[in-house]
């Protein structure tokens, strides 16, 4: 669960040309330019390693905010430092503002979702005697969104978003966008 943008930086540049091993991902362009990382995340939580052999570097970002700062940011900053040019400015991530909904538009969100894909993956959302709303997949804690809208949901401590799909003024999809995925989870009845 990665946030944040790395553009025109070594580790996007061979993206493509890249392969995977046991998590890892290998971008080996030449013998000399040899880099392995592998980034992972639980609501809350970031983590990214990289590792350039040729150059004897090791970097483990660890974060446990990552409603404030992300850990690709850090990363770029980080890869500037390692070739000794200026770093970019590393600022605590914006999220949008959010708007209060009314318990008669919080309840038609309020069910179980099934994936698509998977129907034994489901996506719970929920609103606690506060009427604060939370989402949760499973395997997840559950974890406070909040709304922009009366079908958009989104998170602080991860960059994801979740929009609600509606047909004859019922509400009978979800879907989830994060780490540049869509996923779509189906309302159950």
């Amino acid at each position: 669960m990665s946030t944040g943008k790395l553009n025109n930086d070594s580790l996007t540049v061979g993206m493509m040309d890249s392969y995977s091993g046991f998590g890892w991902m290998f971008m080996d362009k030449t013998e000399n330019e040899k880099m392995h990382f592998h980034s992972g995340g639980w609501p809350g939580y970031q983590t990214l390693i990289v590792r350039n052999p040729s150059k004897k570097q090791f970097v483990a970002l660890l974060l446990n905010k990552m409603n404030l700062i992300g850990v690709m940011p850090i990363m770029a900053a980080v890869d500037k430092i390692l070739k000794n040019d200026t770093p970019p400015k590393v600022s605590i991530e914006e999220f949008g503002k959010g708007v209060v909904l009314m318990e008669f538009q919080i309840n038609p969100l309020i069910g179980t979702y099934a994936f698509t894909q998977n129907k034994n993956l489901k996506y719970h959302i929920t609103v606690n005697d506060e009427g604060k709303l939370f989402a949760q997949l499973t395997g997840q804690p559950a974890a406070k969104v909040y709304a922009t809208s009366e079908l958009e949901l989104f998170y602080t401590i991860v960059d994801a978003t979740i929009k609600f799909q509606k047909q004859d003024d019922e509400i009978h999809s979800l879907n989830l966008f994060q780490n540049g995925m869509e996923l779509v989870f189906e309302k159950e009845k």
